[in-house]
């Protein structure tokens, strides 16, 4: 008797695992992305715009001027 509840245990906990792991944690994996690292990405558009000195779009951007982001 004890095997068979043992073995029903098993089984109950693999498919209450397998629906969180659907349902819960396989969504949040495909919903990340990794950013994006491209010339025309908006961090490289604030950098350029620090880099050339524009003090406005550089401060909106977070950077200082004539510096880096910071």
């Amino acid at each position: 008797m004890l095997v068979i509840v043992c073995i029903g245990l098993a089984i109950g906990g693999t498919l209450i695992g397998g629906i969180h792991y659907y349902a819960v944690d396989l969504p949040v994996q495909q919903a990340l992305s990794a950013p994006v690292n491209s010339v025309g990405s908006e961090i490289g558009g604030c950098m350029e715009e620090c880099r050339e000195g524009h003090t406005a779009a550089c401060i909106a951007c977070g950077g200082s001027p004539g510096g880096s982001k910071k």
